[in-house]
Parts: C-alpha cells; sequence; structure tokens
C-alpha cells in the first residue's frame, strides 16, 4: 500500500521559566499518544450519528480524560448528532450515577459451569436510589468481580481458577 503523507508531530509542555520543552512523538506518554490516536475518531463519531464501540477504553488514559471523553457524549450542545458510546473498562470510577443510569451500566458474568457469558443491566438487579455503583461493584454486590470479595484477598491461583469479568457501559 502507498503511504499518502507522513507527519511528524512535536508536543510542547510548558515549563515554570515560561518557556517550552519539545517532545517527539515517541518520546510523549503512551495515554497522550492513544488520545490522538482516538480524539479523530471520537470527532467523527459525534459530528456524524455513530455508534462508536471501543473495547478497554481506559488503556493508559487518565480517569480525568476518560471522563472527559464520557462527558462528550452526554452533552448535547457538542453531540449534536445523538451519537453513541459503547465501550468496556475496567475502571470502576466511570460507575457513577452522574455519569450514567443504572439501565446504561452492563455487567458481564462467565458461569463457571458451562464457561457461558451472562450479560446483565444493573436497571435487572433492586438497587437503592442513592447506592453508589462503584462501591457496590467493588464489594460484589452486583457480580461479575473475579475475586472472593468477602476474603477481600485475591492470589494469582485464584484468578487462574476462575474465569474473568469486565463490565460494560453504554451509553
Amino acid at each position: 500500500m502507498r503511504q499518502l503523507f507522513r507527519l511528524k508531530i512535536s508536543f510542547a509542555h510548558s515549563i515554570p521559566t515560561y518557556s517550552h520543552q519539545w517532545f517527539s512523538w515517541g518520546e510523549e506518554s503512551k495515554g497522550t499518544r492513544n488520545f490522538i490516536r482516538m480524539i479523530i475518531i471520537i470527532m467523527e463519531a459525534l459530528k456524524n450519528n455513530r455508534v462508536l464501540c471501543i473495547d478497554e477504553l481506559e488503556i493508559s488514559l487518565h480517569p480525568h480524560l476518560l471522563h472527559y471523553i464520557v462527558e462528550q457524549f452526554h452533552d448535547s450542545s457538542i453531540n449534536t448528532a445523538n451519537s453513541q458510546l459503547l465501550f468496556t473498562t475496567h475502571n470502576t470510577s466511570l460507575q457513577h450515577k452522574n455519569l450514567f443510569r443504572r439501565d446504561q451500566i452492563w455487567i458481564t458474568e462467565k458461569k463457571e459451569e458451562t464457561m457461558e457469558s451472562v450479560l446483565y443491566s444493573l436497571s435487572e438487579l433492586k438497587i437503592r436510589n442513592d447506592e453508589n455503583f462503584e462501591i457496590g461493584y467493588l464489594t460484589g454486590r452486583y457480580g461479575g468481580t473475579t475475586f472472593d470479595v468477602e476474603t477481600s484477598t485475591c492470589s494469582l491461583n485464584q484468578l487462574n481458577r476462575k474465569p474473568g469479568y469486565d463490565f460494560i457501559l453504554v451509553d
């Protein structure tokens, strides 16, 4: 395949003396590089009524940046095309009622007997209106955890014996 063009990207970081330190693409953090790669796709999705699907959205991104990305899809002045974001993540800080409703948070749980994955929404569970979704998930109230939360210990041997679980957030 013929390469049409190649960009040389540099990043300027401010330092206390009001000058700038320049970094090449390879010197920049993995999170910044991942965000730059994603931002064009995110902007296109927001503009053109797309459903954007991203596996493990949080890879090397700061939690504040994750919240920012999700908020762009929630903001009707930015998301004028009513685009949707569907993603998986291991970052439980996104399980917040100010960010998502119960029907927008989905959990997968693998049955140990059959290795079949079951997908269910928090709206299918009996959850108090004032409950903190993140704490409920981390304490095992909703299922989908990879270790016995009662003992609050998790050895590599336990993880190797039990199937893994994720949760999915849907906007």
